[in-house]
């Protein structure tokens, strides 16, 4: 009977088995099936295209209803792909509860997807996906990773700093695109992730990416408590690592901070110099230039005469007022001839009365005896004309129109200057006349009179050059003598216009 009993339990197990046996297979088949069925439901492409029109078309709050159904469909990945982002696009915030069940599913696709949805609205809207988003960079792969990590960064999520700087240095975030298109990265975001203080532990990163992005960090800062990182930053053997702690190291300006800034520009090549310049003029703009020019090279005159040319075309094309007090500096310091003056210009181009006295002092300068003995080829090209002379002219004048409240005080300092230069050349230049005329010059009234009104013939009509030269300075001093509103003259304007009426009225 025992045995008996025994093989009935034995056959009933035997017989439990086939059942879960058989249990197991008709539930397979029935995922099959289903699988099968879902698979023959999936929208082929014209009908993916075809649904998208026709969501396209409603208003934009039918649109939102549809968007979101199918932002929460999980067997159409075009569909819910295309939902998830429309949802961003339309700024409907219902989307980040969708985005964030999103996270949770197996597909990367779609989680790249959610992570650009979540990154658009940012925080504090989508503050509750940083979870989600947390769980999915840990799971992720190489085709949702760079998402997931700036969603982190767009979400400010400052313990995922670790692991969103890993994603940094594989330089895989400047591939996340913002919804709607263009690139995402943006270091000023990443750099929010940790105050200051935290970015100088990653000064000797093995990254150059992180390096520079530190440097950059801390120069935008430029507290003297950073001087010695900024210093290991800016003799960083990468360049762009180098460059970029130039600005901070220039705006905290003191001696600790500037030798080693100096240093680092004046052993740099060509083209690393090129990048440091740019730093420090992007950076802290004219001063950081004019502080340069104590790094130029002087070991060679063309050397000095080229770096110098470079830093002062820079300061010419940026004309930033902020380095005023710097050139004043500069040209009290006594520089060579050609750079002050081009220092005095500088200032003019940015409409600082300071430089009048300076350009006045080269008014007086004979351009011939200044360069001509030059042995430099650049010096020697300026003796050929009188540039310098004729746009510090220019300058003074446009000064003297910029202030009207100072021109007592310029013609005090560059009168006489001018009318020396106008004595010095075979004709005055007209640039000259001007500045006489805006500053009100009685020594020059008596002069612009002999000069409005010569005592030649005119030129016959038809006549080929080249014309009097007489004619030739008539034509500024009337305009000058004008400007000045001689009421002297007034009568000999009257005539000169009754001139040519008949060659009888000429002279």
């Amino acid at each position: 009977m025992a045995d008996a009993d025994a093989n009935f339990k034995k056959g009933s197990l035997g017989i439990k088995f086939i059942l879960l046996a058989l249990g197991i297979a008709v539930l397979a088949v029935g995922l099959v099936y289903i699988g099968i069925k879902r698979e023959g439901e999936k929208l082929t492409i014209e009908q993916v295209v075809n649904e998208q029109k026709r969501i396209f078309k409603l208003e934009r709050n039918d649109q939102i209803q549809e968007w979101r159904k199918w932002a929460s469909s999980t067997h159409e990945f075009e569909m819910q792909q295309q939902a998830l982002l429309q949802l961003a696009w339309l700024d409907d915030k219902e989307g980040i509860p969708i985005a964030i069940q999103a996270l949770q599913l197996p597909d990367h696709r779609i989680r790249g997807v959610a992570a650009q949805v979540v990154a658009h609205f940012g925080t504090p809207a989508a503050d509750a996906a940083k979870p989600a988003v947390n769980k999915a960079l840990l799971e992720s792969d190489a085709s949702d990773e760079p998402q997931l990590a700036w969603a982190l960064v767009e979400l400010n999520d400052q313990t995922a700093l670790d692991r969103v700087l890993k994603v940094y240095r594989a330089g895989h975030l400047s591939k996340v695109q913002r919804v709607g298109g263009g690139t995402a990265f943006n270091p000023d975001k990443l750099a929010k992730m940790a105050p200051a203080d935290k970015w100088t532990t990653y000064v000797k990163d093995e990254s150059p990416s992180v390096r520079q992005l530190v440097a950059t960090i801390l120069s935008s800062n430029a507290d003297p408590k950073f001087t010695d990182a900024l210093i290991t930053l800016v003799q960083d053997p990468d360049v762009d690592v180098a460059r970029e702690a130039a600005p901070g190291l220039g705006r905290i300006g003191d001696e600790k901070a500037r030798k080693p800034l100096l240093d680092a520009l004046g052993k740099a090549d060509k083209e690393s110099r090129k990048k440091f310049l740019a730093a420090l003029r992007d950076g802290i703009g004219g001063v950081g230039l004019v502080m340069s020019l104590e790094a130029v090279d002087k070991s060679k005159p063309e050397t000095m005469w080229h770096q110098t040319r470079v830093i002062f075309n820079l300061l010419k094309e940026l004309a930033d007022p902020r380095a005023s007090d710097a050139l004043v500096a500069y040209i009290e310091a006594g520089p060579q001839r050609h750079w002050k003056t081009e220092a005095a210009m500088r200032l003019a181009e940015v409409g600082d009365p300071r430089a009048v006295p300076y350009l006045a002092e080269r008014m007086k300068l004979n351009t011939v005896k200044l360069y001509g003995d030059s042995e430099l080829i650049e010096e020697k090209a300026l003796a050929r004309g009188d540039e310098e002379r004729i746009v510090g002219a220019r300058m003074l004048a446009d000064l003297a129109k910029l202030h009207p409240d100072k021109v007592d005080t310029f013609r005090e300092q560059a009168e006489d200057a001018v009318l020396f230069w106008i004595s010095d050349m075979p004709q005055p230049h007209a640039n000259a006349l001007r500045f006489l005329a805006h500053v009100k010059s009685e020594k020059a009234r008596t002069k612009l009179r002999d000069w409005s009104f010569p005592t030649v013939a005119l030129p016959r009509e038809g006549q080929q050059p080249p014309m009097p030269q007489e004619w030739v300075v008539a034509q500024s001093a009337l305009r000058y003598l004008g400007v000045m509103k001689d009421d002297a003259s007034w009568g000999k304007y009257e005539t000169h216009l009754k001139r040519r009426r008949a060659d009888a009225n000429d002279i």
